[in-house]
């Protein structure tokens, strides 16, 4: 409660986003960065159940970050269950989604790097924001 006695509430309740308890959803708890490993939420593996770019492509395998919507509210995926298909766009905050979770491993800042580099030499993520990408925003 805030000095005046009212409940504040974070993003996912005011959106009323459902992630389990240590989700921590791109868009939501974690900054969206180029590089970073990933995985379907639980909202996007039910709600792209039946898209292409869902469990089927997936795998229930991670992928990583590749391109970074204008307005950080979508991503584009490179999946490691198929690297020979598209890398797709997820909803990071678009429309009230949340496709992605941050994976549990992979994340630090030379695997992010690394992953970037082999992406394009020209491309360089903000490790600044990165440190800081796994507190609460």
């Amino acid at each position: 409660p805030t000095s005046s006695g009212m409940q504040t509430q974070g993003i996912a309740e005011t959106l009323k986003v459902q992630a389990p308890p240590g989700e921590r959803l791109l868009g939501i708890h974690v900054k969206p960065t180029m590089g970073m490993r990933v995985m379907l939420s639980t909202q996007g593996q039910r709600e792209l159940a039946t898209s292409d770019l869902g469990p089927r492509l997936t795998k229930d395998r991670p992928g990583h970050v590749t391109k970074l919507h204008d307005e950080g509210d979508a991503c584009m995926v490179q999946w490691d269950a198929d690297e020979e298909a598209e890398a797709g766009w997820y909803r990071t905050g678009a429309y009230g989604h949340f496709m992605l979770r941050c994976h549990e491993f992979g994340n630090s800042d030379s695997e992010i790097l690394e992953r970037v580099a082999k992406e394009d030499d020209e491309v360089r993520p903000d490790l600044a924001l990165h440190r800081t990408s796994f507190k609460y925003m």
